[in-house]
């Protein structure tokens, strides 16, 4: 998707791409609801030097030949709408941490739309 774009791809521990300049985490799905680490969103909710990074949600068709809509989000809005507060955020880790485990919840496109300030994006798929 990267070369497709004329993204840079990075694939880094908190986002995949530098599009425009931007630092972005691409996340593709199927249906209308995308996995997320909690424990990334959490990193950036505590770290000032990660408050540049943002999400791009990919919704494909079932073949994922074909895109149907793409929304770009900023990483500090996707937590205020999962209502991952600072204290929330360190506790997040500590679970974590603790228990060597990655911790996951779900969003919806639908729900980012509703709820949180977003942008639409335009993707080119081969």
């Amino acid at each position: 998707m990267c070369l497709e774009n004329g993204w840079e791809c990075v694939q880094g521990r908190h986002y995949d791409a530098l599009i425009n300049k931007k630092k972005v985490e691409v996340k593709k799905s199927k249906s209308n609801s995308v996995i997320i680490k909690c424990q990334q969103l959490a990193e950036i909710e505590l770290k000032h030097e990660l408050s540049d990074i943002f999400y791009l949600y990919i919704l494909t068709d079932k073949t994922q030949d074909n895109i149907l809509e793409a929304i770009q989000i900023k990483a500090l809005d996707l937590c205020k709408c999962l209502k991952i507060t600072s204290e929330n955020a360190k506790n997040i880790i500590n679970v974590h941490e603790e228990f060597k485990c990655t911790i996951q919840t779900t969003i919806s496109i639908s729900k980012i739309k509703k709820q949180c300030n977003f942008e639409s994006y335009q993707v080119v798929t081969k």
